[in-house]
């Protein structure tokens, strides 16, 4: 059986963190405090993720995920990941100061 852990439905192999990431996760009452998988200080699971910062979606609840100049994702993606995907999926540019997830950042959004 594959290393991980759990989250919900989703089962997440040891590593899967390991790339640049915005995680959100509270542990509003205390139960995963002495679980190792949830241990974000930990290098050899996490590695560059940002965490419980706001991404600041343009309308999280219609899916409209573009995200807002005061997003903790600008400007945090992995600089050699996105010269392998140099546009974002409205064909914006992302091969300088790229952000975390699916849309870069523009004046636009």
């Amino acid at each position: 059986m594959p290393q991980g852990f759990w989250c919900g439905a989703l089962f997440w192999p040891v590593g899967v963190f390991q790339g640049y990431h915005l995680l959100q996760f509270n542990d509003n009452n205390g139960q995963f405090g002495e679980n190792p998988p949830y241990n974000f200080g930990d290098t050899d699971l996490y590695r560059n993720i940002v965490l419980n910062q706001e991404p600041n979606f343009f309308n999280r609840s219609k899916n409209q995920l573009t995200i807002h100049d005061n997003s903790a994702a600008i400007d945090k993606a992995d600089p050699d990941a996105s010269l392998s995907v140099p546009i974002d999926i409205l064909g914006m540019d992302r091969t300088q100061n790229s952000d975390l997830g699916a849309y870069e950042f523009t004046d636009n959004n």
